[in-house]
């Protein structure tokens, strides 16, 4: 899956909009409430705005990625789409970021 996903890197980080595209694996960190799970592939992507997203999602890359990850992935995958609040008092701490959060279980390799 990663190498899959390291083929369309490039391309996406080029899309108009594209402001972050990073894919990433879970870490044993010991810290709290974390469950660890090391077939997940959480892909942490930022972008300019959700009509920039939109149109990232009907791309020729997209789509060819999508059909060739569909036996790699167990059980479909999640998406989060998360906003930036920027109302936050200075001591909060924000755990999320205005990204596009799409958490992908790799089917484990026989």
């Amino acid at each position: 899956m990663l190498g899959l996903l390291k083929s369309v890197a490039h391309t996406v980080r080029q899309e108009k909009g594209c402001i972050q595209y990073i894919p990433t694996v879970d870490i044993a960190s010991g810290l709290p409430p974390q469950v660890s799970d090391a077939n997940l592939v959480t892909m942490i992507e930022t972008w300019e705005s959700l009509e920039a997203l939109r149109n990232h999602l009907k791309t020729p890359h997209m789509a060819a990625f999508f059909e060739k990850r569909k036996d790699m992935v167990e059980g479909g995958s999640s998406l989060k789409v998360l906003q930036k609040r920027s109302n936050l008092a200075a001591n909060q701490i924000l755990l999320r970021f205005p990204s596009f959060h799409n958490g992908m279980r790799i089917r484990p390799r026989a």
